[in-house]
């Protein structure tokens, strides 16, 4: 190999291998997932279990209330209320701070939906716009439940 200006560099090594870069970004893409993973059972893992179990069976495993209802011995209405409290604790501050860390890469990607003109002409709102309105309405239930959670201690 012929050296670039006498520094003992190569040709060869100053062209970017196409697939070590991908190999890089899968590597840096796994990681990722499984730090959102680990944080989030760290969150479920707060939650009393009969929620956390209800929570996994129906986002990790893709369950029905029905199927959930059958896998724990409960009522169809019991399993979606277990959801329901369980959805409600999981946007406490307390485990909603644990999860900012991974807010914007999530905003990220929700702002991608919905681009074409059947959801502007049901919406009257570009992608932008409903992103920011989303993250509007997050961020005055983080707001809520920080004051409701205040109150309570200062009682």
């Amino acid at each position: 190999m012929r050296s670039i200006e006498g520094d003992g560099v190569a040709l060869a090594d100053t062209i970017p291998d196409e697939g070590a870069v991908e190999a890089f970004e899968d590597v840096e893409r796994d990681v990722y997932r499984q730090q959102l993973h680990d944080t989030l059972e760290e969150c479920l893992d707060a939650l009393p279990e009969a929620q956390s179990d209800t929570i996994r069976a129906r986002f990790y495993r893709g369950l029905t209330f029905k199927d959930v209802a059958a896998l724990h011995g409960v009522s169809i209405e019991y399993t979606r209320q277990t959801e329901r409290k369980a959805l409600t604790a999981l946007r406490h501050p307390r485990i909603t701070r644990k999860l900012a860390a991974f807010r914007e890469d999530i905003i990220q990607c929700h702002s991608l939906r919905g681009v074409g003109w059947t959801a502007f002409n049901s919406t009257q709102a570009s992608s932008v716009e409903r992103t920011v309105e989303r993250l509007d309405r997050l961020t005055d239930r983080e707001q809520f439940y920080t004051e409701l959670l205040s109150k309570e201690v200062g009682q």
